[in-house]
């Protein structure tokens, strides 16, 4: 086990990074992350590395919030690109298609694009992925499953014990007197430089750990190195390129969702003779079962009041929602309200959502998550773009929005089929 000590180096001159990327240009081996202003905004504050033997953490501020000294983004781009793109170089992260994908938005490739897979780095290792394929269907004591959060494996697996992001988010937002937590660009440089160095160290003593571990399994390691590895190109590529979508007809169908929304919302009212809030649960909740009287098939462990979730929603509906002779026409209420959830959802997941996310050329970047199911299968979201829905679950075709590029084909293939 290393050593829990380092020494954090912050840079937030230009010159001191002009010295460091000197040196860097020697690195034939060296871990790195990204500190954004948060998850959904991938706009880059800072840019940590750090080299074997991890006894030192280096921070480069670049989009502080915060009125502090710190290196050019321009002056940044310019130098970390032929380091990072070095194809004799082999490079380690953590969740590297995250990272990746922040530095495609400054025109970098570290590993691969849609156009060339093999450009960038010779080999970009993933602890993420190196943990979860050896932690894939593993509990912890208490039965839930292992995680494969950097934080977590470095102080289980090598007692690297880190700060968690939501202490700085809690101590900024004390000290601006913010009544919201801030994003992560307002934290002092002073506070994120150790912290950002941290996970490049913590990164690459966890992936020499981890590649001793998969070593003992020889079926896992020739996973990880002649598929997970390569693999991880692909996806980062998939990332990188998105999806095209036709905005004005994902906007369109949004109105048409609203519309639909409303007119079941008005039929409902009819029914009732009255005004019904067909989201609120508790609403529902005394009208289904005490006024129409539908028998209670679920209820809450922690109140033990009547469920309504989504689910028993919908299995109260194909029970009941055509016995019109034993609840009275006070029953279609039912139907109607699984069609107006369904109305907004589509609305505000597949419309709304997707357009919100969309680049300056109308496409769409998904995350694919190697670790996001049980099965093993692949995961997406940020949009879900595994899960939209076929062509008779909805009045309206979501799929339409998704549109080949000019002279190709998109194909839709279930696992099922193959």
């Amino acid at each position: 086990m290393r050593e829990k000590q380092f020494t954090p180096i912050v840079i937030q001159h230009n010159d001191e990074f002009i010295d460091l990327v000197s040196t860097m240009s020697n690195w034939e081996t060296f871990a790195w992350d990204t500190e954004t202003k948060s998850v959904k905004d991938k706009t880059i504050v800072g840019f940590s590395v750090s080299k074997p033997p991890y006894r030192k953490g280096y921070y480069i501020a670049l989009g502080h919030d915060t009125d502090e000294p710190q290196v050019s983004l321009k002056l940044f781009k310019k130098k970390i690109r032929g380091i990072l793109e070095d194809p004799k170089t082999i490079q380690i992260g953590h969740n590297v298609k995250f990272d990746n994908m922040v530095m495609y938005l400054l025109d970098i490739f570290p590993c691969g694009h849609e156009d060339d897979l093999t450009y960038g780095c010779k080999i970009m290792h993933d602890t993420m992925v190196m943990s979860w394929i050896m932690n894939v269907g593993k509990v912890d004591d208490n039965g839930a499953p292992i995680g494969n959060g950097l934080k977590e494996r470095c102080l289980e697996d090598i007692g690297f014990e880190m700060v968690n992001m939501r202490t700085l988010i809690a101590e900024t937002k004390k000290e601006l007197g913010l009544r919201k937590n801030p994003t992560i660009d307002k934290i002092k440089i002073s506070k994120l430089g150790p912290y950002a160095a941290a996970d490049a160290v913590g990164t690459g003593r966890l992936q020499e750990y981890l590649e001793e571990k998969l070593k003992k399994y020889p079926i896992l390691h020739r996973q990880y190195h002649n598929f997970e590895v390569r693999f991880s190109r692909v996806l980062n590529a998939m990332e990188i390129a998105g999806y095209r979508v036709n905005k004005r007809y994902l906007i369109e169908s949004a109105d048409k969702f609203k519309a639909m929304e409303e007119m079941a919302r008005i039929d409902a009212d009819r029914y009732a003779s009255r005004n019904l809030d067909l989201f609120s649960s508790k609403d529902m909740t005394k009208f289904l079962f005490d006024e129409v009287g539908l028998p209670v098939i679920k209820v809450s462990k922690k109140t033990g009041a009547p469920s309504l979730d989504a689910k028993t929603l919908l299995l109260l509906d194909s029970r009941y929602g055509s016995m019109e002779k034993k609840y009275g026409t006070l029953i279609k209420v039912l139907p109607l309200t699984v069609k107006a959830r369904n109305y907004r959802k589509m609305k505000a997941t597949y419309c709304d959502g997707v357009v919100r996310g969309l680049d300056e050329n109308n496409r769409v970047h998904t995350t694919f998550n190697r670790g996001g199911a049980r099965t093993g299968r692949l995961s997406s979201s940020g949009p879900n773009l595994e899960n939209l829905p076929n062509e008779e679950s909805t009045p309206i075709s979501i799929r339409q929005g998704f549109i080949p590029d000019i002279g190709k084909l998109l194909n839709i293939l279930d696992y099922s089929q193959l």
